[in-house]
């Protein structure tokens, strides 16, 4: 397998996601624990996405009130203006499919 074959498109669904996932956590936060310089013109980021799930979250989610913590880690690169070209992005699945995320 190559790494493409790992990629999943976003393109088109990923305004619905984060509607769903900012009514599902409201108080929805970043926390970024540890950011360093790679080589050239990338940054490597360790953070905590995390909130409280909302009373009112839609149906599947099973942590409903409670406060939910999911680690990230971001490979980010820039072009020669400051602007990020690329991102790629690793997250704890195990953390995601504890509180049913899908169901967003």
């Amino acid at each position: 397998m190559t790494s493409s074959e790992y990629v999943v498109p976003v393109r088109g669904g990923l305004n619905a996601f984060w509607k769903g996932f900012t009514q599902a956590v409201p108080d929805f936060h970043v926390e970024v624990v540890e950011m360093l310089q790679a080589e050239g013109n990338a940054i490597v980021v360790q953070a905590v996405l995390g909130g409280t799930i909302s009373a009112d979250a839609p149906g599947g989610i099973a942590k409903k009130g409670d406060d939910i913590r999911i680690p990230h880690a971001y490979i980010i690169r820039y072009n020669a203006d400051g602007k990020i070209s690329y991102i790629d992005c690793y997250w704890d699945n195990t953390s995601i499919n504890s509180i049913k995320a899908s169901a967003l």
